[in-house]
């Protein structure tokens, strides 16, 4: 989505599933995923809400610490969706501690 160039091809719905916070350019990333959208197309995007960095225990592992919603409604109102919502979607736990995780759902303008 950063780096690659994009299909030709349009689609009507992009879901993600615990990837974004992989991805150091979080608002190229929205943008990539609003290309790649027809307009009203819809994303569904399950990611890791705000946390201190202890998800990946791997300091090489190039990630980010989780989202900060206001932060991440921001960027995907940038990249030119409208309606972004958040609703909780999962508590993952891992070596015995809960990490909530956020489903964002939002239309491409």
């Amino acid at each position: 989505l950063t780096r690659d160039p994009l299909p030709d091809e349009r689609f009507d719905l992009v879901v993600s599933l615990m990837a974004l916070h992989h991805v150091p350019d979080t608002a190229a990333a929205m943008a990539g995923l609003a290309a790649l959208l027809e307009p009203g197309g819809r994303i569904a995007i399950v990611d890791l809400e705000a946390e201190d960095g202890s998800f990946h225990s791997d300091p090489s592992e190039a990630v980010l610490a989780g989202f900060d919603r206001d932060d991440l409604r921001s960027v995907a109102v940038q990249a030119g969706f409208r309606d972004v919502a958040f609703r909780p979607a999962w508590e993952m736990t891992k070596n015995d501690r809960a990490y909530p995780l956020f489903l964002l759902t939002a239309t491409r303008t």
